[in-house]
């Protein structure tokens, strides 16, 4: 019997070797013979008995394979929100630098030009906002650019992070008024 005469046939059929449940049986036969039931006594018939138990459930792999998917997304997911975590904490210490460097600028531009603490100096304080857990440092330095005009420029940073560093500048003129 050549190859070219072979042919893979697949049919099911139930009640082989009295399993209750259907059976997928694969046999070589050659194009000339009709369907029949597989002889297991014959060599030709190569018959693979494969019952709807060993399928019920899932294999390792496919449980690994699973696994390994819900991994990376849980991964992602968490990476996503420890990074938007970080993001809304350095917004949050950047507004509350910008929010106690504009208090000092409002206190600072309500006095006169010739007060005491518009003279030329530098100085650092640290605060702690009322509801926070933070210390800020806040640096105020104020220079004389010519008789009648000053230039404050006043910063603000978390304690421990410098990077986070806020900055206004103001310019008095006393002339103007403001």
């Amino acid at each position: 019997m050549g190859l070219s005469r072979l042919f893979l046939h697949f049919f099911v059929v139930s009640n082989i070797c009295h399993l209750s449940e259907p059976v997928l049986t694969v046999q070589l036969r050659s194009s000339g013979c009709s369907p029949r039931k597989p002889d297991k006594t014959k060599w030709h018939d190569l018959c693979i008995y494969i019952d709807k138990m060993k399928h019920k459930g899932f294999s390792l792999i496919e449980v690994m394979i699973s696994l390994f998917i819900f991994t990376l997304l849980v991964l992602g997911t968490f990476q996503t929100l420890i990074y938007s975590l970080a993001v809304q904490q350095r917004c949050q210490n950047r507004i509350t630098s910008l929010e106690l460097a504009a208090n000092r600028m409002e206190k600072l531009k309500s006095l006169r030009f010739d007060h005491p603490k518009l003279n030329q100096s530098e100085q650092q304080e640290m605060i702690r906002p009322p509801g926070s857990n933070k210390t800020y440092r806040l640096m105020t330095s104020v220079q004389d650019i010519s008789q009648n005009v000053k230039q404050i420029e006043i910063s603000c940073s978390p304690q421990d992070r410098d990077q986070y560093q806020v900055s206004l500048v103001l310019y008095v003129c006393q002339e103007l008024g403001f």
